[in-house]
C-alpha cells in the first residue's frame, strides 16, 4: 500500500488485471486538471532527477476530461495510472469508472487552492460579494417582487452604486473543468443563497441548485466561457483576454496568480483577500482542496509510481517549505486538512 500521508480513501475495488506483471511499464502517464498541472510537471521533473529514471508523462485535459479517460472504455496498458483534479471525483465518475472495470481508486488530497477573481494589474475593482457576484453572472435573477426575470444588469454599478461603474465582464473556464465546477459550488450556490428572494425560491420551488443558481447568463458578452485554447498548459491566452479587456474578471485558480503577477491582481471576495494565510485557514470563501486520482492496479505494474505517488506527498516537494510552494500550492495543516 502507497504510504499516504493526508488521505487515502478506497472508493471502491473490483478485481481486474489491466496488463500482465510481466510487461512492467516503464514510464508514469497522467492526465487531468490545469491546475494541478504545473504541480505535476514538477514533481515529475524533481522525480526524474531524484530516482534518475523516465520523466512521467504528463498531459493538461481538465478535470473532467482527466477522468473521462482516467475511468473511461479506453482502458488499456497505457491509460492514465492517474489524473489530477481540482474538484472531488462525483458519484457518476464513480461508477464510470465500475462499469469499466478500473478497480481500487486511492484519493489523494495535494494541498490547498483558491479559486480567484482574476483582473488587469490597475483596474479599481477590489471587492465583491458573493450576492453580488451571483446577479452579475445568472441567467435569472428576482425583480423586487420575488419573481425570476431575465438578468438586466449591464455595469456593476447596476447592483451597486459602490461598484465600479464598468461594463459586466465574466471570464469562466470551461464547463467540464473542475474549477467551472467548484465555481459553480462554491461561488454561485452560496451566493444564489445569499439573496433573500432566491432563498425563498429554492426553498419552496423544489428544483434543483443547477437550475436556479446555476445557470450563467448568455444576453451578450456579459459571461464568456473560455475555449479549450484559453485553457492551455499555462493559461497564457485566458489571461491576455483578461488583460486586454480591462474590468473583466476571469475565474481561475489561486496558483496562477504567483505565475502572472506581472499582469494580473485578484479581487477580495465579502472582504477576504485570496492570500496565502487565507486559504490555509480556509476563511477565503473560495478556497478548495486539491486531489490526485491513483489506479491501486498500477502501483505493481508501473515502475516507480508508488514512489512517485509517496515524493508527491514528501515535506520536500508539498510540506510547509516544499517546492510547490513557490508555485502556489498552499500546504494542509493539521486544522485545515480534509477530513478522512
Amino acid at each position: 500500500m502507497v504510504n499516504i500521508k493526508y488521505k487515502l480513501i478506497l472508493l471502491f475495488l473490483t478485481f481486474f488485471t489491466s496488463f500482465e506483471a510481466s510487461a512492467k511499464r516503464l514510464q508514469i502517464r497522467s492526465v487531468g486538471s490545469t491546475t494541478v498541472y504545473p504541480f505535476s510537471v514538477r514533481v515529475s521533473e524533481s522525480f526524474a532527477k531524484k530516482y534518475k529514471t523516465l520523466e512521467p508523462f504528463v498531459t493538461s485535459t481538465g478535470t473532467g476530461q482527466g477522468i473521462d479517460q482516467f475511468c473511461g472504455t479506453s482502458q488499456n496498458e497505457f491509460s492514465p495510472d492517474f489524473t489530477g483534479a481540482s474538484r472531488k471525483i462525483k458519484d457518476n465518475e464513480i461508477q464510470m469508472c465500475k462499469n469499466n472495470k478500473v478497480g481500487a481508486i486511492i484519493e489523494v488530497p495535494i494541498g490547498y487552492d483558491g479559486i480567484i477573481l482574476a483582473l488587469k494589474k490597475g483596474t479599481k475593482f477590489t471587492n465583491i460579494s458573493l450576492e453580488e457576484l451571483f446577479l452579475a453572472t445568472s441567467k435569472m435573477i428576482p425583480n423586487k417582487h420575488g419573481k425570476l426575470i431575465k438578468n438586466p444588469y449591464k455595469k456593476w454599478r447596476d447592483i451597486n452604486p459602490k461598484l465600479p461603474n464598468i461594463k459586466i465582464q465574466i471570464l469562466l473556464p470551461q464547463v467540464q473543468n473542475g474549477t467551472y465546477g467548484s465555481f459553480m459550488k462554491l461561488a454561485m450556490n452560496k451566493g444564489c443563497e445569499a439573496n433573500s428572494c432566491m432563498k425563498k425560491l429554492i426553498d419552496t420551488s423544489g428544483k434543483p441548485y443547477k437550475e436556479l443558481c446555476r445557470t450563467y447568463r448568455n444576453d451578450g458578452d456579459h459571461v464568456t466561457i473560455a475555449t479549450k485554447y484559453d485553457l492551455g498548459d499555462s493559461h497564457d491566452l485566458f489571461i491576455q483576454k483578461i488583460y486586454d479587456n480591462p474590468g473583466m474578471l476571469g475565474v481561475m485558480g489561486y496558483s496562477f496568480l504567483k505565475q502572472f503577477k506581472e499582469k494580473i491582481d485578484a479581487i477580495s471576495i465579502e472582504g477576504t483577500p485570496p492570500s496565502f494565510d487565507n486559504i490555509s485557514s480556509l476563511k477565503y470563501p473560495l478556497s478548495r482542496p486539491l486531489y490526485i486520482y491513483v489506479r491501486q492496479d498500477r502501483l505493481n505494474k508501473v515502475e516507480g509510481l508508488k514512489d512517485f505517488i509517496d515524493f508527491y506527498q514528501s515535506d520536500e516537494i508539498s510540506g510547509e517549505k516544499g517546492q510547490l510552494l513557490e508555485l502556489g500550492l498552499v500546504p494542509f495543516n493539521s486544522e485545515t486538512r480534509p477530513p478522512i
